[in-house]
């Protein structure tokens, strides 16, 4: 890590082109799930290096979905259809999604609602969602209750208590 600190652009660039081992070592794993998967996405990428995806869109898919986005991105009722499309949008931002490609989502997603969105007027509200999220940088997580409404018992990032 002292390295890097030091570095001038040229050796950072130089160094990640480079393979290596990872300099970081995790000691403390939020549990023995995590730290499992967390020990194949390692042993996979030193296995089978790969070039960065540049699409947004592969990205997302090899995404692991936490349960709740999971169950929002199905489709929901009318009544809650604005508020899910903020956390979606929310939560595909910060994966790295631009704006386009969350609102391509989205518009994907609507068709999925009860009932679905319809042309105009509630599309465009779609629109409005993406630029609010973007420009406001909402963070919805855990806690929210939307979100922990669709949680599931099965999550690895936030275990309803018992």
């Amino acid at each position: 890590m002292r390295m890097i600190m030091q570095a001038n652009i040229e050796q950072i660039i130089e160094r990640a082109r480079a393979p290596h081992e990872s300099e970081f070592h995790f000691e403390y794993f939020v549990n023995e799930s995590l730290k499992n998967l967390w020990q194949e996405v390692q042993t996979e990428f030193r296995d089978n290096p790969k070039p960065i995806q540049q699409s947004n869109r592969n990205f997302r898919k090899s995404w692991i979905e936490k349960p709740c986005i999971e169950k929002l991105s199905k489709g929901v009722s009318k009544n809650n259809r604005h508020n899910a499309a903020i956390r979606l949008a929310d939560d595909w931002r910060k994966r790295g999604d631009d704006q386009e490609t969350v609102l391509e989502a989205l518009f994907d997603w609507s068709k999925r609602c009860r009932p679905p969105y319809n042309l105009g007027k509630e599309i465009l509200d779609l629109e409005n969602v993406v630029r609010d999220v973007f420009s406001r940088n909402y963070d919805y997580g855990c806690n929210d209750k939307l979100l922990a409404d669709n949680c599931s018992k099965d999550c690895l990032i936030y275990p309803k208590q018992t």
